[in-house]
């Protein structure tokens, strides 16, 4: 076995670990009218799981698909169902996801597994009464990159068939919107960073070496176009969905956050910003909703599903919100909030 893969094995260790030690903790954070059911949306039976949440089956509900992060080699759904929960407890029906994991499999397989589990919704729909028209996807780091990545594919079509991607409904279908925790948009600023492990898990997902690469070639290995198309900032057009995207002030892969929003805005695709400041504005903080930064980003996620999908929705539980209700529905700024 490779150097790699015993690293790898080793941080999914720790990983298990410290879920089950957060498990009972972020447990108590589930919303209490949210019913979750463990489903299996696709093949491998063992890896391709999710979690189903919803308040209402019979009620018309957008869709909201969630990936976990993990820098593709590890994480688990189970832990980001409270997350998840706050969104179903809006009127969403979530589909929290599994998918295949590097290195075992390397980039496309996840783009793939994205697309069958929205093709899962489509033969829900009728079912769990669902908007096909209104999906929305989100994900935390790695998570975010394969939401991006799933939507630069849409909007680059020809990928469909790069990626050998088998998507049955790919000429009706459209992403309402997209919400970013601390995403991964592009492998050469991600690279520079200093955030742990992160050369590890980017060889791990895309099957290539940059250890291998001579000196000074670093920016024309990225430019390659098969790696090019693995980076979503690099895959945006004026046809984007809109974005919600968040970061923190201490997340070392900010920078990566801030060159997919310039590119967002170059091409006039609609997306909104919100810097989590402070100490504890750390990588993925968004996703402990109980701490202060996490109740305004949440609300920014509020304020931007709801400004989104229009009059056609709203809040469905006002009293899921993790903070002043009344404020949810307008823009925010979040210059406005100091630590």
């Amino acid at each position: 076995m490779d150097k790699d893969k015993l690293s790898v094995y080793y941080v999914r260790l720790k990983d298990k670990t410290l879920s089950l030690s957060l498990r009972p903790l972020l447990a108590t954070a589930m919303s209490k009218n949210v019913t979750v059911k463990k489903v299996i949306y696709g093949e491998p039976r063992s890896k391709l799981t999710a979690s189903e949440l919803y308040v209402d089956k019979a009620a018309r509900k957008p869709v909201f698909i969630y990936a976990h992060g993990g820098g593709w080699v590890q994480g688990s759904n189970a832990i980001r169902d409270p997350y998840c929960s706050r969104i179903a407890d809006l009127g969403f029906y979530v589909l929290n996801i599994n998918y295949e994991l590097a290195p075992a499999a390397k980039h496309p397989t996840q783009a793939r597994n994205i697309f069958r589990a929205i093709s899962y919704v489509f033969e829900k729909r009728e079912e769990y009464n669902l908007d096909t028209d209104s999906v929305f996807l989100g994900g935390d780091s790695a998570g975010a990159h394969l939401a991006a990545l799933a939507a630069g594919i849409t909007v680059n079509r020809s990928l469909y068939d790069e990626f050998k991607i088998d998507f049955t409904y790919r000429g009706e279908f459209k992403i309402r919107g997209l919400v970013f925790i601390c995403g991964v948009f592009d492998f050469l600023s991600c690279g520079n960073a200093d955030f742990p492990r992160i050369k590890l898990y980017s060889r791990s997902y895309s099957g290539y070496d940059v250890r291998e690469i001579e000196d000074g070639k670093l920016e024309e290995f990225f430019g390659r176009p098969e790696i090019m198309n693995m980076c979503p900032v690099t895959l945006v057009t004026p046809d984007y969905p809109p974005c919600m995207l968040i970061t923190g002030e201490k997340d070392p892969l900010r920078p990566t956050t801030e060159l997919f929003y310039e590119r967002l805005k170059e091409n006039n695709v609609k997306a909104a910003y919100f810097l989590g400041t402070g100490k504890y504005s750390v990588h993925g903080f968004p996703l402990f909703s109980a701490s202060e930064n996490g109740k305004r980003a949440m609300r920014e996620v509020y304020s931007f599903l709801t400004d989104v999908l229009g009059g056609g929705y709203g809040l469905r539980n006002v009293g899921a919100a993790p903070v002043d209700s009344a404020e949810i529905g307008r823009s925010i700024d979040s210059e406005s909030y100091p630590e």
